[in-house]
């Protein structure tokens, strides 16, 4: 298991639904959705975090045996279309048990 794949550190969001954010945090959560690079969890850790600890992981696992998979949560697999170049999707609207091809 790689540390660095972990889901985001959500500080005082960790536990809270969609919907308790809408309606307590709509600003924020806002640029959450939009994959703002400068947004950061209140407490947590920044978009910018995630990715960088991302590409430490994926890294890692290049440098390793091939074929590799890797398997982790919405949060990073935003970080890592954010590595490709891709636009970043709502989190909530990314498909669970999702193939994603990199490099």
């Amino acid at each position: 298991m790689l540390d660095d794949l972990a889901e985001s550190r959500r500080g005082e969001w960790e536990g809270r639904t969609y919907a308790e954010l809408a309606a307590d945090d709509p600003e924020r959560l806002a640029a959450f959705e939009a994959g703002e690079r400068t947004f950061a969890f209140p407490g947590g850790e920044s978009l910018e975090e995630q990715i960088a600890r991302t590409r430490r992981a994926l890294a890692t696992i290049a440098a390793g045996p091939q074929p590799a998979l890797a398997v982790a949560h919405a949060g990073t697999i935003r970080a890592a279309y954010a590595l490709e170049g891709r636009p970043l999707p709502p989190e909530r609207e990314l498909p669970h048990g999702q193939l994603l091809r990199l490099g």
